[in-house]
């Protein structure tokens, strides 16, 4: 083979290894794009289920801080607790939790409720004749179990036949459990004792034909509830809307709609309904007979 022969094959074949040579680059180059995409996928897909783990993880908190579903309107841990959700705002017909210190506030219910005591529900109405017959005997046992610790006790005040007095009696107690939380087991025990002889089966009647001032005039029962408050150790100072049915309406369509009750006196012990019989009604025992049926 003559020498240019040779130099000719000698760049033929240094062009066809130059040629591999770039195409193993490229494929290698687009195998390094690939890669790197798939790599960004992976990592992408990592940062994302992490985003879902912490959103679960943060929701479950957060639903632990609010209503058990994620509601900041419902207090934590009732659902569980009773079946029912409380509205977390007396606006909203929150009932009012009784411990051994007095009325409770929201976070001390969740609190509370941790210890699974017996929960005591009670709806009643200031002028509900047998609800006046029932605390006759059975407010201070009522009132025992939530002080001594056996039970919490949830006061659903109702409207009833919508005397004045009922009505600011329920707000008095509504803001003494928000304000003065300490002083409520006096107070409602004062309202209480001052309606149950007025009100009762024996004398309802009597009462509402004489138009007695301080129960069917707003300005009569807001007078003497003012005193009865103020005489137990509470304070209506600041209080406004006494004369309000406001609470009471929104509170007797939740007792309705969502609690199926259909009047008072009515009793639930750890959301389940409990029969009340004349023996309640006629003489004491109450709490027992809720804590331990007896």
């Amino acid at each position: 083979m003559s020498s240019s022969k040779k130099a000719r094959q000698a760049r033929y074949e240094e062009r066809t290894i130059e040629a591999k040579a770039a195409k193993m680059r490229l494929e290698q180059q687009q195998k390094d794009k690939r890669n790197r995409l798939i790599m960004v996928g992976v990592v992408g897909l990592l940062v994302l289920a992490l985003i879902v783990v912490l959103v679960i993880v943060l929701g479950g908190a957060n639903n632990g801080a609010k209503g058990g579903n994620g509601d900041s309107s419902k207090i934590a841990g009732t659902k569980d607790a009773i079946s029912y959700a409380e509205p977390a705002s007396y606006p909203s017909g929150r009932g009012i939790w009784v411990g051994p210190n007095g009325a409770l506030s929201n976070e001390e219910i969740t609190e509370a409720l941790k210890s699974k005591k017996p929960i005591i529900e009670f709806f009643f109405s200031f002028d509900c004749n047998i609800c006046a017959d029932l605390t006759t005997h059975n407010h201070d046992d009522l009132a025992d179990a939530a002080a001594s610790g056996k039970a919490l006790v949830v006061y659903r005040p109702e409207i009833t036949h919508g005397t004045p007095y009922a009505t600011v009696a329920s707000n008095a107690i509504i803001h003494v459990a928000e304000h003065q939380p300490t002083a409520f087991p006096a107070v409602l025990k004062a309202l209480t004792e001052y309606s149950d002889p007025l009100l009762n089966s024996a004398t309802l009647e009597k009462t509402l034909t004489s138009k007695d001032p301080d129960i069917t005039s707003e300005d009569g029962a807001v007078a003497k509830v003012t005193q009865l408050v103020t005489a137990a150790g509470g304070d209506l100072q600041g209080a406004t809307g006494l004369g309000s049915q406001d609470y009471l309406m929104t509170a007797g369509k939740i007792m309705t709609d969502e609690r199926e009750v259909r009047g008072t006196p009515t009793l639930f012990v750890d959301g389940k309904r409990k029969e009340l019989t004349n023996q309640f009604i006629q003489g004491p025992g109450l709490a027992t007979y809720l804590l331990e049926g007896k």
